[in-house]
């Protein structure tokens, strides 16, 4: 058991490494706001589109961009789950809480 848990933990952390070099786009505002994000749920891009710079649209663009890194952070925790339970099935993903 204790080879089998070494193994799963070394896929784990090789898991964890890729998710870094994945993302996630999330949009808001018919597109005018776009966020990515990679698998550590870092932020690694945000896009304005001009027509959103506007002075009058400041409370809606502030809106958009909460409303796009929030759907960011959650596509990347979902990316995260996804690749974990394609690797673990039905492992108690509890057993590791530093990968979560």
């Amino acid at each position: 058991m204790d080879n089998f848990m070494e193994r799963l933990r070394s896929e784990l952390e090789l898991i964890q490494t890729g998710l870094k070099e994945k993302t996630v786009e999330a949009t808001a505002a018919d597109g005018l706001v776009k966020v990515t994000a990679n698998g550590h749920q870092e932020l690694t891009a945000v896009f304005l589109d001009p027509l959103a710079l506007y002075p009058k649209n400041q409370a809606p663009l502030e809106e958009a961009v909460l409303e796009a890194v929030n759907e960011a952070i959650h596509l990347s925790r979902q990316l995260l789950r996804e690749e974990i339970s394609r690797l673990a099935g039905g492992i108690n993903q509890a057993e590791f809480p530093d990968f979560f």
